[in-house]
C-alpha cells in the first residue's frame, strides 16, 4: 500500500467514527431540530404553497424521529462494553479529560485495541441496521453528518474535538516506549492551525448544533494520529 493511502477497511470504519464522535451532540441537535420543526409550523401560514410547507414540517419530525433511533442505538451499543472499553471510547471519540484507569499494556497493544474496538461497534450497529449505505441514506444530505464524516474521510478527525488540556491517558511503559522518552519521541496529537481548530469547533458546538441546516446535498477516514497518550513512571 502506497504512502498516504489507506485500506478498505478503514474506510469502510468513517461512518462508525463519524456516528461517535457525534454522539455527545445528538441530543442537543435532536432538540434543535425538533424546535425548527415547531417554527416552521407556526409560519407556515406566510407560505403560498401549504402543501409544500407541511412538507418540510414532516421533513423535520422524520429527521427528528431518525436522530433519535441512533442516538438510542449508540447508547445500546456502549452498554454492551466493558467498563475499559467504554474508556477507551470515551477518551478518544469523547475527549475525556479525566485521569481515568491505567492500562497494563503498551501503546501498540492501545493502538490494536482501539482498531479492535472499533470494528466491534462497527459490527454491532450494522446488527441494528447503520451500515455505511444506511448512515448516507439517512444523513447524506445533512450538513452537520457530512462535514464530519468528510473530515474523518479526509484524515482530519484533529479539527473534530476540542483539544485536550493536558494528555491523560497511562499505558505501560515498553523498553521501545521508554526510548521514546528519552528522544523526546512521545506520542503528540496532531498539530492543527489554531484559527481552523476555533472555527471547526464553533461549527460543531454552536451554528450546526443549534441552528441545524440541512440541504448540503452530497459528500462522502483515519489521520492515523492517535489520541493523545502520556506514559507515567
Amino acid at each position: 500500500m502506497k504512502k498516504g493511502q489507506r485500506s478498505k477497511a478503514a474506510l469502510g470504519n468513517d461512518h462508525v467514527k463519524a456516528m461517535l464522535y457525534l454522539y455527545p451532540h445528538l441530543e442537543a441537535f435532536e432538540d434543535a431540530v425538533r424546535q425548527s420543526a415547531r417554527n416552521k409550523a407556526a409560519l407556515s401560514y406566510k407560505k403560498r404553497d401549504a402543501f409544500a410547507a407541511a412538507c418540510e414540517v414532516a421533513e423535520e419530525i422524520l429527521f427528528c424521529d431518525t436522530l433519535g433511533r441512533l442516538r438510542t442505538d449508540l447508547s445500546a451499543v456502549l452498554q454492551t462494553m466493558s467498563a475499559e472499553e467504554r474508556y477507551l471510547i470515551d477518551y478518544k471519540y469523547f475527549h475525556a479529560q479525566g485521569e481515568g484507569l491505567p492500562l497494563s499494556y503498551g501503546e501498540r497493544s492501545y493502538y490494536r485495541r482501539q482498531n479492535a474496538l472499533l470494528q466491534k461497534a462497527r459490527m454491532l450497529l450494522r446488527a441494528k441496521g447503520w451500515t455505511g449505505e444506511s448512515f448516507l441514506a439517512q444523513f447524506g444530505r445533512d450538513q452537520l453528518f457530512m462535514r464530519v464524516f468528510t473530515a474523518v474521510r479526509e484524515g482530519r478527525e484533529a479539527e473534530i474535538v476540542k483539544k485536550r488540556r493536558k494528555k491523560t491517558l497511562a499505558v505501560r511503559q515498553t523498553k521501545s516506549s521508554l526510548s521514546s522518552l528519552r528522544t523526546g519521541g512521545v506520542l503528540r496529537e496532531k498539530k492543527t492551525n489554531a484559527d481552523t481548530a476555533s472555527a471547526a469547533q464553533t461549527a460543531m458546538q454552536t451554528s450546526a448544533i443549534c441552528t441545524p441546516v440541512r440541504g448540503l446535498r452530497g459528500g462522502s477516514g483515519d489521520s492515523g494520529e492517535p489520541p493523545a497518550v502520556s506514559f507515567v513512571r
